[in-house]
């Protein structure tokens, strides 16, 4: 089923509905009248002429003048050939018949209830014929002399009757033509208006706010234009100011969301500094703790062990000892000296210990001892690259403890290579400065496999080597004497390998720094 959206559309087919009703009911109405009128005065002219006829044919039925009679009905019949008459005596038989034969049922108005006074008899008619019955009767006498049956045909009547309708309905189409121009025209003075404002309002729907209604009237519709206008006005400047709200709404909030973010990265490092902070506290508590109790028993083994080998270099002394006693004294002796090698590294890791230090050119010393390193027979398979520059990078350090903690890392990275991996291993040795320029790193890389346990690598004693063949006291070692140098060491594991950072101060910006001697 259409829908019909357009008020105009609508509203002309009301009116159109109710034009075609009223001209309908008006033809009705129009046509019974005019029917009833024409019939009436059909039916009185009639009469008239039945008593004028009875007067013109009453002498001829009183003598009995049948060919008057005769002549008189064809006369009659020769002006209107469509009709007929029938003549009837005073018994009601049939003298004659001229026109049209009648009907059975024409015959049947000839009863004793139908012959009445011409004045008096009602036309009987049907679709062709109007049927009048005259009985004839001489001047005020009550006797009938005969019947008259005149039909007379309905054709003039129909015709006259047809033409009527046709005009009817031809003056009915011209007003319908006419109704509907001017409801036309008066449709879309009306619906115009509607139209605009309807126009005006997807406009608005549409964003446009600059869109005005012009109104050519001085009507409700007028008047509606002036609020609308007015309207979109108010809603037009609430828009800008709203959509000014929301762009400085919208700076504030990237203002604040900016601030947010650096406000969240300054916390994010400042939390991550703090972490590295505590880590490297605890770091250094827990190493301080442990290296002050290895020192106390290192201190309190190494005087007994110096007894024991006053003893057995007095023993030796002895001319009537047996080479069986002094092999097992040297065999004594020889791992005696060997804790003392260890009681004396231990002694590293006391934090409180003092060195001299000089300025040192690092790159030159790197450089030393990964030419060394290099010419050892463990590192046939290894391959070492120096990333060393050119220029000096001077800290200010121990010689000896800093060629102690590079020469331990090379060397754990090497056997980390040949441990783990098969075929060829890679260590690289790199010497930079730190962005601010206040410190020296040194990275030790290698594709070793990377370490095991990377936050317990600093503790004293803890290894994943052979017991038999390391001590595991080497980055714990290493740790303390890069914190003695004010610098630190991190470690942090890579896809096939570990990389060692130190952070040395450089000599212009350590403020402990002492004069080159």
């Amino acid at each position: 089923m259409v829908r019909i959206r357009s008020i105009g559309v609508k509203f002309s087919l009301y009116i159109i509905v109710i034009l075609c009703v009223l001209f309908a009911f008006s033809y009705i109405i129009i046509n019974t009248f005019t029917f009833a009128f024409l019939d009436n005065s059909e039916n009185s002219s009639f009469l008239r002429w039945g008593r004028d006829y009875e007067s013109l044919m009453e002498p001829h039925f009183i003598y009995y003048s049948y060919m008057n009679l005769y002549s008189q009905v064809e006369e009659t019949l020769k002006q209107r050939p469509q009709d007929f008459m029938v003549l009837y005596d005073a018994r009601k038989s049939e003298i004659l018949h001229r026109g049209v034969s009648p009907t059975p049922a024409f015959r049947e108005i000839l009863s004793d209830n139908a012959m009445i006074h011409p004045a008096d008899t009602l036309a009987a008619f049907n679709d062709t014929h109007r049927i009048l019955t005259i009985p004839v009767r001489a001047p005020n006498s009550k006797t009938v002399f005969g019947y008259i049956l005149y039909g007379r045909s309905q054709s003039d009547f129909q015709n006259v009757l047809r033409t009527i309708r046709t005009h009817h309905i031809i003056m009915m189409a011209v007003l319908f033509v006419l109704s509907s121009l001017i409801l036309h025209f008066m449709v879309r003075r009306t619906v115009r208006p509607i139209h605009v404002l309807t126009k005006g309002m997807e406009m608005v729907g549409k964003g446009n706010m600059d869109f005005r209604i012009q109104v050519d009237t001085q009507d409700e519709f007028a008047f509606l234009a002036g609020e609308y206008n007015e309207m979109v006005a108010r809603l037009q400047s609430t828009l800008e100011a709203l959509e000014a709200n929301q762009q400085k709404l919208t700076h504030q909030i990237s203002e604040r969301t900016q601030s947010l973010d650096q406000a969240n990265r300054k916390l994010q490092h400042a939390m991550e500094e703090l972490k590295a902070t505590q880590k490297k506290i605890i770091q250094s508590e827990k190493q301080k703790s442990l290296t002050a109790i290895v020192a106390g028993f290192a201190h309190e083994i190494n005087n007994p062990l110096t007894g024991i080998l006053g003893y057995i270099d007095l023993m030796e002394l002895r001319e009537d000892i047996t080479p069986y006693v002094r092999n097992k004294l040297n065999q004594i002796k020889t791992q005696t000296t060997r804790i003392q090698n260890i009681i004396r590294e231990l002694n590293q890791l006391n934090p409180d210990a003092q060195q001299s230090k000089l300025e040192i050119n690092l790159a030159n010393l790197l450089e030393k001892l990964v030419k060394i390193i290099s010419q050892k027979p463990e590192t046939e398979n290894v391959e070492l690259v120096r990333n060393i520059p050119a220029e000096s990078v001077t800290v200010v350090g121990n010689h000896f403890s800093l060629w102690q903690i590079f020469e331990g890392m090379i060397e754990n990275a090497i056997e980390s290579i040949q441990e783990k991996r098969r075929g060829q291993g890679k260590v690289t040795i790199s010497l930079n400065r730190s962005v601010d320029q206040s410190q020296a790193v040194v990275e030790i890389q290698d594709n070793g496999g990377g370490f095991e346990n990377p936050d317990k690598a600093f503790d004293p004693f803890y290894t994943t080597k052979n017991r038999t063949q390391k001590k595991g006291i080497g980055l714990s070692i290493a740790y303390n004497l890069i914190q003695e140098h004010r610098g630190n060491i991190t470690i942090r594991n890579t896809g096939d390998g570990a990389i060692l950072t130190v952070y040395l101060p450089l000599s212009e910006k350590n403020p402990l720094a002492i004069k080159k001697d």
